[in-house]
C-alpha cells in the first residue's frame, strides 16, 4: 500500500474502532425507548387495577421488559459486544409487549399516551439499531483484532 492510501495510515485502526454517529444514535434511541417504556409500565403498574390476573402480569411484563433496555442502549452507543447482540431481540420484545398492550386498551376503550409513545419509540429504536448493527459488529470485530495484536 502506498502512503497516500488512507487504509495504510496509522489512524486507520482507530477509525474502524470508532462507532460513528449512527451507532451512537441507535444506542441512545434504545436507551430512550427503555426509559419511556419503564415510565409507561410504572404508570400502568401503579395506577391500573384490573379484575384479571393475566392483565396484571402483562403490565408487569411491559414494565420489566424496559429495564434491560437502558444499559443495553448505553452499551450499544459504544458498540460493546455484550450489548450489540441482545439489543434487537430486547427492543423487539419490549415493543411487541407495548404495542399489544396498546391494541388491547384501545379495543377496551382506554389507553395512555405514554404507552402509545413507548410502542412508537421501541419501533424507532428497533429500526435505528437494525440499521446500525452492521457498523457496530464491524467495530467490535476490529477492536477484538486490535486487542489480539497487542
Amino acid at each position: 500500500m502506498s502512503p497516500a492510501d488512507p487504509a495504510s495510515s496509522p489512524d486507520a485502526d482507530l477509525q474502524v474502532t470508532t462507532p460513528g454517529i449512527l451507532v451512537t444514535v441507535g444506542g441512545l434511541a434504545i436507551a430512550a425507548a427503555g426509559i419511556l417504556q419503564a415510565a409507561a409500565g410504572f404508570q400502568l403498574v401503579t395506577m391500573v387495577i384490573t379484575a384479571y390476573w393475566w392483565s396484571d402480569v402483562w403490565m408487569w411484563l411491559v414494565f420489566l421488559s424496559a429495564l434491560p433496555l437502558v444499559p443495553v442502549g448505553f452499551g450499544f452507543t459504544t458498540a460493546r459486544g455484550w450489548a450489540i447482540f441482545p439489543a434487537l431481540p430486547l427492543v423487539a420484545g419490549a415493543g411487541f409487549l407495548s404495542f399489544t398492550w396498546v391494541i388491547y386498551t384501545v379495543i377496551n376503550g382506554g389507553f395512555t399516551l405514554a404507552t402509545v409513545a413507548s410502542a412508537g419509540f421501541c419501533f424507532m429504536a428497533f429500526v435505528l439499531a437494525a440499521a446500525s448493527l452492521p457498523r457496530a459488529v464491524k467495530v467490535r470485530r476490529s477492536r477484538k483484532a486490535l486487542l489480539q495484536g497487542l
